[in-house]
């Protein structure tokens, strides 16, 4: 899945099975909010990302209004 923050600005993130989570596997442009294998989640505050799952905190939000983009459907024409 791409989370898209702007302009040529992106998360690419992966769904960890049976957990809401997401990690992230790729940050483009977006290294002040992430960095590959940290813990991503959404929320009704937005997209929380995380060190670890251990963390009390989140490192930083992302407000909810952030695009999503399905990387599975990426390309395909209708």
């Amino acid at each position: 899945m791409k989370l898209i923050i702007g302009a040529d600005r992106y998360i690419m993130l992966e769904s960890i099975p049976d957990l809401e989570w997401y990690q992230v596997t790729e940050s483009i442009r977006c290294q002040h909010i992430t960095e590959a294998g940290d813990m991503v989640r959404e929320t009704k505050r937005g997209w929380e990302f995380f060190s670890s799952l251990r963390d009390n905190a989140p490192r930083y939000v992302l407000p909810s209004r952030a695009a999503v983009l399905d990387a599975q459907t990426e390309g395909e024409e209708e």
